[in-house]
């Protein structure tokens, strides 16, 4: 089998969304009070924002949780928009009880699902857009999204172009592109994490 189907399970997950919720820190542990008490010790990530693809399901599911538990401002760029809306509906529940009644609003305005195709680079770029549009600063952008050729009905994206490079590669190189200006604008320090794999070494290289 040239594309032996990858391990994972959710303890993959965990760990990989740990990596990256302690990759944000550093920039964030600073953030202090005038009288120099730590700034919402529960929720670190408070008025940040983070955009991140893949986010309904693996490690981008996992990460999504996690940081939206530490506070921040998630907006969830996936392909099925069923899924985003369960997700949505999932982080409001579990963020109500950490809010009085008069804050429901805040809890529901901190996932903002948008539906994109990253195997259509017109939809990446509708994407980008939209998410400009509604911010007027992001602070980190999460590249996670992928594809497994096991698992692809079509190996050509709506451009022509190969499937898997479409939607491992390209899609996210034009997302960056086009949220760099608003990455620039960050009150902090500005990042941009790319997921990637070691899948290729399992190839036979035929």
């Amino acid at each position: 089998l040239l594309y032996p189907q990858p391990q994972f399970n959710h303890n993959t997950a965990l760990l990989a969304s740990s990596y990256i919720a302690r990759s944000l820190s550093p920039t964030l542990s600073t953030r202090r009070k005038s009288n120099g008490e730590s700034d919402v010790n529960d929720q670190p990530l408070k008025g940040v924002v983070v955009v991140i693809t893949g986010g309904s399901s693996g490690i981008g599911l996992s990460a999504t949780k996690m940081l939206h538990k530490l506070g921040a401002t998630m907006v969830v760029i996936g392909r099925n928009s069923t899924k985003l809306l369960i997700l949505q509906s999932e982080l409001q529940k579990l963020a109500g009880s950490n809010y009085h009644n008069n804050d429901k609003n805040n809890v529901e305005s901190r996932m903002i699902p948008i539906q994109a195709n990253l195997n259509d680079m017109e939809s990446v770029s509708r994407a980008a857009d939209e998410v400009s549009f509604k911010f007027k600063r992001i602070d980190f952008l999460i590249n996670n999204a992928g594809v497994h050729p096991m698992n692809l009905k079509s190996f050509v994206s709506a451009q022509g172009y190969d499937q898997t490079f479409t939607v491992n590669y390209l899609s996210h190189f034009l997302l960056t592109e086009k949220l760099l200006p608003k990455l620039e604008k960050s009150r902090y320090e500005p990042r941009i994490i790319q997921i990637s794999s070691r899948f290729h070494w399992q190839t036979n290289g035929r």
